[in-house]
């Protein structure tokens, strides 16, 4: 309606377009720290894993400079 989203919907979209072009592709959610506070202050976050050749890759539609990757809590 809006035409916009935030991570969830990207990612499920991301996903949702990618199984239709026959890739393997999983949903993911989990937890990123803030930049602006490194000391612990966490928000969750989702993304995708996608296998290619063998090799999984993340795939984040959303990604923001303000953010960073740390340790992400993945359930395979």
């Amino acid at each position: 309606k809006y035409r916009r989203s935030n991570c969830e919907g990207l990612a499920r979209l991301y996903e949702l377009l990618a199984r239709t072009a026959g890739l393997d592709v999983q949903y993911v959610t989990g937890y990123i720290k803030r930049s602006e506070n490194r000391s612990g202050n966490l928000t969750s976050h989702a993304w995708n894993l996608i296998r290619l050749g063998g090799a999984r890759y993340i795939v984040d539609c959303s990604a923001d400079t303000r953010m960073f990757w740390n340790a992400p809590i993945i359930s395979l």
